[in-house]
């Protein structure tokens, strides 16, 4: 991928399709909109973060409360503006947990996406529901403080590894649905 790829209209071809510029200009904006509301700063020392960056858009994106949470229009506000900002406040609370020493427990990361839930989508999450989301970031996160790059290859493939990585643009990355091998061909 060209370092500008993601500005251009080409960066679906050039990642493979694995990976693609926001699909809307709407959303664009809104993820642009995000970044300069930004009031932090992603941590020094972590030369994987925006590979990170990029793991959490696609977790966070692809679970199925949010997913189903931004379709249904479950916000006050813009469902896509409300996801945008939620990943945005995860990212934060990582990047001050980086510069810590001490392990994160899954367990408070699965409280923050409850409350966080509750609080942009009015969804009051049954217990757990966010267990299984909450653990796979933390396991990604602790790797890639320690410059591992297992786990946030295997979710993000290695292409749009390499990208976010060469563009240093992982909260702008956006994942083109991966087909449900199980679902039935129409």
């Amino acid at each position: 991928p060209s370092r500008d790829c993601l500005s251009s209209a080409s960066c679906l071809r050039c990642c493979r399709e694995r990976v693609r510029q926001p699909g809307t200009m709407g959303e664009r904006m809104i993820r642009n909109q995000v970044l300069e509301q930004r009031d932090w700063a992603p941590p020094s020392g972590v030369p994987l973060w925006p590979a990170f960056e990029a793991a959490a858009v696609k977790l966070l994106g692809d679970w199925d409360v949010m997913r189903m949470a931004v379709s249904g229009g479950w916000s006050d506000g813009d469902p896509a503006f409300e996801r945008a900002k939620l990943i945005d406040d995860a990212l934060a609370n990582f990047s001050q947990r980086a510069k810590s020493t001490s392990g994160l427990d899954p367990r408070d990361v699965e409280m923050f996406l409850e409350t966080t839930m509750s609080d942009r989508f009015n969804a009051d999450l049954e217990q757990n529901t966010a267990s299984s989301v909450a653990r796979v970031l933390v396991k990604v996160f602790d790797e890639v403080r320690n410059n591992v790059t297992t786990g946030v290859r295997h979710v993000l493939g290695d292409v749009a590894f390499d990208h976010a990585q060469s563009t240093q643009a992982g909260f702008l990355m956006e994942f083109v649905p991966q087909a449900d091998p199980n679902a039935e061909a129409q």
